[in-house]
């Protein structure tokens, strides 16, 4: 919990374990946040994609994408909702597109 509560509270995440379960140092951005470096840095900002979108709830991944009929609903699913901030949240790992000003 500490490790989480530092996470949360910071973003800084530091592994000082030898359990490869809480894998690497690294630093967790906010949305909020990584846009303002970009746009310190001359950057304007084009987009925010999540990754995962809504497949990064579901139970077993791999039997939905064998499933054409499971895979396309997928798909569908993720296109509608993959733009709408609340549900944008839920992906584990996003991708911040800018443009140089």
């Amino acid at each position: 919990m500490p490790i989480v509560e530092a996470d949360l509270r910071c973003g800084h995440h530091r592994n000082p374990t030898d359990n490869i379960s809480f894998f690497t140092d690294a630093f967790f951005h906010r949305n909020a946040e990584i846009r303002g470096e970009l746009e310190e840095g001359g950057f304007s900002i084009a987009g925010q994609i999540p990754i995962e979108g809504l497949g990064c709830v579901v139970r077993d991944i791999e039997a939905v994408w064998a499933d054409p009929p499971g895979k396309e609903a997928l798909l569908n699913l993720v296109a509608q909702t993959d733009m709408i901030d609340e549900i944008r949240g839920m992906s584990f790992h996003s991708m911040t597109v800018g443009r140089k000003a």
